[in-house]
C-alpha cells in the first residue's frame, strides 16, 4: 500500500502503424502520454507535431445524432469493438443508412405532432361555444359589427352589465363555469378598440377561433375530435414502428457507432506525439506492474523500439504522476485524500494512515452500536445505488462507531442493554470517566503529531532534503523537542528528576529550539559549506519559534475535542432522556426517535467535519505537500462528450 512506481517510456515507430501500436501497446497498459514536442530537446529539425483534422470528426457528429434518436437507448453502453479493417467511407455509409431510415419517421412524427396541437387549440376554442346554433363562420363575416368572444371573472359579469346599458355593446353569455363566464359581445367597428381596452381592465380574456372552422360549432367540435383520435392513433403507430425498428437494429446501430467512437479517439493520440515523415514519436509513464506486459507488446512489432527511464533521469519539467496502489477499506479512503491534495511521486501515501485514524477518531467521537448500524446500512446502500464514493468511507465510520458503541456500552443511547447482555462492558464510560476520556483524546494526538513528524523527516529524505529533515520543526529537531517536552512535562509530574532536571531541560529542549532557529543557516551550510543566512532572517526566526510553540500546543490541545465529542455524545442523550421521562408513555418514544435522528444527522456531520479537520490541518500540513499531479492514462471513453 504505497505510491506505484513509474516509468518514462519513449516510443518511435513507422508512422504508417501508429494506431495499430496505440491499439495493442498503449491503451492496455494504462499509459499516460506527454506532448512528445516538450520532451524533446536540441534540434528539432525535421520534426513535427501532428496537425491534420481527425477524419471522423463529421462521422462522429452523426454519431452523436444517431444517439439522439434512439434514446432512451443509449448506443455506446455496450463494449468497445475493435474494428481494424472498415473504412471511414464505409462506416459513414452505414451510420447514413440507419439515419435516413429514423429520418422518415422522425419528419412524419414531427409534421404529425404540430398537426394534432393545433387541432386540439381548436377543439379547446370550440368547446365554450359547442352549444351555439349558428354556423361559426358567419361571425367572421358581419359586415356592420365586431365579433368577440372569451372568458371573463364571474365578480365581473355585473359590471359588464352595466357598460352594455351606456355603450354601443351587445353581449350574450354562453355558459359559466364555478369562476369564468364565457361570453360574446358585439362592437361597432369603430368603437371596437375603445370596448376592447374597457373590457381588459375587467379582466377579458379573448379566445380566438381559428378561421378554419366551418358549421356550427358542435358538429366541427365532434369532427375535430375525430380527428384528433386519428392523429393520435398514427402517433402510436410511428412509435412503435420506430421503436421496433430501433430495437431490430440497435445492436448493428451500437457496433458502428462504438467503431466510430473508438477509430475517433484513437486518432486523437496525435495531439500527444510527434513525427517526421516515416517515424512517429510516442512518450508518457507506464506504472511498474504493466511495464512487463508493454515491453512484450513492444517486441510483437519487429520495426518499433522503447526506451525506459526512470523518473530521476526525466527532464524536472516533467513532473512524474502519482498513482496510489491500495486495495480493500484503505482504497475507500483515498477520497478523503483526494479532497486534500494529491501526494507527490517522492512522498509517502498517506491514505493508509488517514484509514486508521480516522476510524479512530469517528469511532471514539461517535461511539454507539445502534447508530453505527444505521450510518453503517445508510451510507452502504447509497454506496451501491447512487457509486458515491465518500458513502463506502461513511460506511466504515459506521463500523468504527458500532466497536466505540460497545466499548462505551450504548445503543441508541441506552447505556443499560448492551451491558446486561454482555456483563463486562462497558470498558469505558466517557461520562463517569471525564479526565479520562480527555486524556485518552491528548495522548492520541500526542502520538499522531509524532508519527505525522516522523513521516515528514522520511519525506525529506526521499527529496534529498536532509537540512530540513534534521533542522526543521517538523523534523529530526522538532521531532526531539516536542518528545522532551511531554517527557518534562512528566518529570515534573511524577517527580522524576532527571527528566525534569535543568540539564535535560537545556539539552533536549533548549538546544533544538536553537537548531530550528538556525535551521536555514545550517541547511545553506550542509548544501555550501557555507553558513549564511538572508537579509532578515533572524527577525523572521524569532517569530517562526513563537510560531512553532504556539502550532505544537494548540495542535495537541485540539485533540481534547475527541474526548470532548465523546462526553457531548453522551450528554445530548441525557438531555433526551430527561425530557422522556417528563413525557413518558407515546411522546417520550417520539422524543428519543427524533433525539437519535438528529444526533445522526447532525452530530455525525459535526463528527465527520472535525475528524476531517484533524486530519488536514494537525497532521496534513506537517508532512503532507499534495502538490502533486494524479497520474491520467490515456483511455477510450463509452460516453459522448
Amino acid at each position: 500500500m504505497a505510491i506505484e512506481k513509474m516509468h518514462f517510456i519513449n516510443i518511435v515507430g513507422p508512422v504508417k502503424k501508429l494506431d495499430e501500436f496505440v491499439m495493442d501497446g498503449i491503451l492496455p497498459f494504462h499509459v499516460e502520454l506527454v506532448q512528445a514536442m516538450s520532451v524533446l530537446d536540441g534540434d528539432k529539425k525535421g520534426v513535427y507535431p501532428f496537425i491534420e483534422p481527425n477524419p471522423y470528426e463529421g462521422l462522429m457528429k452523426k454519431v452523436k445524432a444517431l444517439e439522439e434518436r434512439t434514446k432512451p437507448f443509449s448506443l455506446l453502453d455496450m463494449k468497445i469493438v475493435r474494428q481494424k479493417t472498415m473504412t471511414v467511407e464505409e462506416m459513414e455509409e452505414k451510420v447514413d443508412q440507419f439515419i435516413r431510415d429514423l429520418a422518415n419517421w422522425y419528419q412524419e412524427k414531427v409534421e404529425t405532432d404540430a398537426l394534432l396541437e393545433r387541432k386540439q387549440a381548436i377543439s379547446a376554442q370550440l368547446g365554450p361555444i359547442s352549444d351555439l346554433d349558428v354556423d361559426i363562420q358567419r361571425f367572421f363575416h358581419l359586415d356592420f359589427v365586431k365579433f368577440r368572444f372569451g372568458s371573463i371573472p364571474l365578480y365581473n359579469l355585473d359590471k359588464l352589465g352595466q357598460y352594455e346599458q351606456t355603450l354601443n355593446i351587445l353581449t350574450q353569455t354562453v355558459f359559466e363555469t364555478n369562476e369564468l363566464a364565457y361570453i360574446m359581445y358585439f362592437a361597432l367597428p369603430d368603437e371596437t378598440d375603445k370596448i376592447d381596452e374597457l373590457l381588459a381592465s375587467l379582466y377579458f380574456q379573448r379566445v380566438y377561433i381559428a378561421g378554419e372552422v366551418n358549421g356550427r360549432p358542435g358538429v366541427a367540435l365532434q369532427n375535430l375530435d375525430e380527428e384528433i383520435l386519428r392523429l393520435k392513433k398514427r402517433q402510436l403507430e410511428l412509435e412503435t414502428s420506430e421503436r421496433n425498428y430501433i430495437e431490430a437494429n440497435f445492436t448493428a446501430m451500437g457496433e458502428i457507432a462504438s467503431i466510430v467512437n473508438y477509430r475517433y479517439q484513437l486518432f486523437n493520440v496525435r495531439k500527444y506525439a510527434a513525427h517526421t515523415k516515416e517515424a512517429y514519436h510516442l512518450c508518457g509513464w507506464i506504472s511498474d506492474s504493466d511495464l512487463a506486459g508493454f515491453q512484450k507488446a513492444v517486441d510483437k512489432f519487429d520495426d518499433t523500439t522503447s526506451i525506459v527511464y526512470e523518473p530521476e533521469e526525466v527532464d524536472e519539467r516533467i513532473k512524474t504522476p502519482t498513482k496510489l496502489k491500495n486495495k480493500g477499506v484503505v482504497k475507500a479512503f483515498e477520497a478523503l485524500v483526494g479532497m486534500y491534495g494529491v501526494p507527490s511521486y517522492n512522498e509517502l501515501d498517506p491514505t493508509p494512515l488517514v484509514t486508521i485514524t480516522y476510524l479512530l477518531i469517528f469511532g471514539m467521537m461517535f461511539g454507539d452500536v445502534g447508530q453505527g448500524l444505521v450510518i453503517f446500512f445508510g451510507a452502504f446502500f447509497l454506496y451501491k445505488l447512487k457509486g458515491i464514493k465518500l458513502a463506502k468511507v461513511i460506511s466504515y465510520c459506521g463500523i468504527s462507531s458500532v466497536i466505540f458503541g460497545f466499548v462505551y456500552g450504548s445503543f441508541f443511547g441506552n447505556e443499560t442493554i448492551i451491558h446486561s447482555l454482555l456483563p463486562f462492558l462497558p470498558l469505558l464510560e466517557p461520562m463517569q470517566d471525564q479526565l479520562i476520556t480527555l486524556g485518552i483524546g491528548l495522548g492520541l494526538g500526542a502520538i499522531l503529531i509524532v508519527v505525522a513528524i516522523v513521516m515528514n523527516i522520511i519525506n525529506q529524505v526521499k527529496r534529498k532534503e536532509y537540512g530540513k529533515a534534521l533542522f526543521d520543526k517538523n523534523g529530526v529537531a522538532g521531532l526531539v523537542f516536542y518528545l522532551s517536552v511531554i517527557l518534562f512535562a512528566f518529570g515534573v509530574y511524577a517527580g522524576q528528576v532527571v527528566l525534569s532536571s535543568a540539564g535535560f531541560l537545556v539539552v533536549f529542549v533548549i538546544l533544538p529550539l536553537l537548531i530550528i532557529f538556525f535551521g536555514e543557516p545550517l541547511e545553506r551550510w550542509m548544501k555550501t559549506k557555507k553558513f549564511k543566512s538572508r537579509q532578515g532572517y533572524y527577525v523572521e526566526a524569532v517569530f517562526e519559534i513563537i510560531e512553532t510553540l504556539l502550532s505544537f500546543f494548540s495542535n495537541t490541545v485540539s485533540f481534547i475535542r475527541v474526548g470532548a465529542f465523546a462526553l457531548n455524545h453522551v450528554a445530548l442523550f441525557m438531555a433526551f432522556q430527561v425530557m422522556q421521562r417528563m413525557l413518558g408513555g407515546v411522546g417520550g418514544v417520539a422524543v428519543m426517535i427524533f433525539g437519535n435522528i438528529l444526533i445522526i444527522g447532525l452530530e455525525g456531520l459535526i463528527v465527520f467535519i472535525q475528524g476531517l479537520r484533524i486530519q488536514y490541518y494537525e497532521m496534513f500540513s506537517r508532512f503532507l505537500e499534495a502538490d502533486g499531479k494524479a497520474f491520467e492514462p490515456y483511455e477510450i471513453h463509452t460516453k459522448l462528450n
